[in-house]
């Protein structure tokens, strides 16, 4: 990722091309990967031995071929950096190639296979096979957006069971209370600091993946951040542009998001829900009426939204689409959440929904939102769509 921001991705890939005028940052490309990264193996099968714990302990034989076979290969790759000759580089980058592809085999999870299909895209371009790096871009994308479904399940498995685990040690409720629940503790800080390894390490994937996805003619990269708490993984992504959106294997596209004009709206009584009823009624020297007559500008807009996966992915996927919460403000009270039952009485629930199934290519949400605005037409908040484990939040 360094060598792209410092020499742009069509110098990169040219250089990997073989072109003899960048001959000098091929070297730096296949070095810096091959020294930089030659311990991300031994890493990651930490990070995975530490997420392992419920259902996914992984099999020591394949983990002990994966790493052998990229070890072998970014031996290939050093030796390639240092070949002065097109045909010996040639024969490293080739045996470089089959040893990723026979890690990519051996992979025990998501996120190995990503990265063993990351130096086989690498050795491709290298190589200028550009079918073959057709390939391996399209299973680059699938194998980390699996881990990124993979290690957010993994986090949330692992907490839940935690406990149990460390109710099973053989310590006695009685006299060893407190060291029991010091390692239940432990554990859960461990499972913690291993999601978050890994989400680092599936973040920078993402990032390379999308930098190196405009030399095949895909748009400029989307920046995705992990949110990491005790429980869970999300990947966040905030966007103000209506073009489509990279997600690895998933894109959404806004086909349709018609913004109708501004509209003034005064909420009822009736309209109220039972939270923000009590919440009015208990503020002092304000009598209901006056807050709940105060108008506010909503817009209401008719939109479309599709998600592709491409490849197909193996799991089911549930597409949430959020209208914004509408909020009564007042001189008096700072945005006091106001809950309505139209259009939707929970405002945890989505207001459009629509499902991708495993092995499909493509899901569509459509309907209309109300959204919270100023009187001049600008959101108040964003729209906030749930693509599995993903956010996008529009403003």
């Amino acid at each position: 990722m360094l060598l792209i921001g410092q020499y742009g991705v069509k110098q990169v890939v040219g250089a990997l091309s073989g072109r003899p005028e960048l001959g000098a940052l091929a070297g730096d490309v296949l070095g810096a990967v091959a020294a930089s990264e030659s311990g991300l193996g031994s890493r990651l099968a930490g990070i995975e031995d530490r997420l392992a714990g419920i259902e996914r302990r992984l099999d020591q034989v394949l983990a002990q071929r994966y790493e052998i076979e990229v070890g072998s290969g970014l031996r290939c790759l050093l030796d390639a950096a240092g070949s002065s000759g097109k045909r010996a580089r040639n024969q490293d980058l080739k045996q470089a190639r089959q040893h990723f592809r026979n890690a990519a085999a051996a992979a025990a999870s998501a996120l190995q296979r990503a990265l063993a299909e990351r130096y086989l895209l690498l050795c491709a371009l290298t190589l200028n096979r550009h079918d073959a790096a057709k390939t391996a871009f399209a299973q680059l994308n699938a194998a980390m957006t699996a881990a990124a479904f993979e290690v957010s399940d993994g986090l949330r498995e692992a907490s839940s069971a935690a406990p149990q685990r460390g109710g099973q040690s053989g310590f006695t409720w009685r006299n060893q209370r407190r060291e029991l629940q010091d390692r239940q503790e432990g554990e859960l800080k461990h499972i913690h600091q291993g999601a978050s390894d890994a989400a680092k390490v599936i973040q920078a994937l993402f990032a390379e993946a999308g930098a190196l996805g405009q030399a095949f003619g895909r748009p400029a990269p989307t920046p995705i951040r992990p949110i990491v708490s005790q429980t869970s993984i999300t990947w966040q992504v905030g966007v103000s542009h209506p073009d489509p959106i990279g997600l690895g294997a998933l894109t959404a596209t806004w086909q349709q998001f018609d913004l109708q004009p501004v509209r003034p709206y005064t909420p009822r009584w009736e309209d109220l829900s039972p939270l923000t009823a009590r919440s009015l009624a208990a503020a002092e020297g304000r009598p209901e009426w006056q807050l709940v007559r105060r108008s506010q500008y909503v817009m209401d807009a008719e939109v479309v939204l599709v998600v592709e996966a491409d490849p197909v992915l193996a799991r089911d996927i549930v597409v949430r689409v959020y209208g914004p919460r509408l909020s009564m403000a007042s001189r008096d009270f700072r945005f006091l959440p106001v809950h309505y039952q139209q259009p939707s009485a929970d405002p945890d629930l989505p207001t459009l929904v629509a499902a991708l199934p495993a092995g499909t290519r493509s899901c569509r949400a459509a309907g209309m939102l109300t959204l919270s605005s100023d009187r001049h037409g600008a959101l108040l908040t964003p729209v906030r769509v749930e693509i599995g484990d993903f956010t996008i939040l529009r403003v």
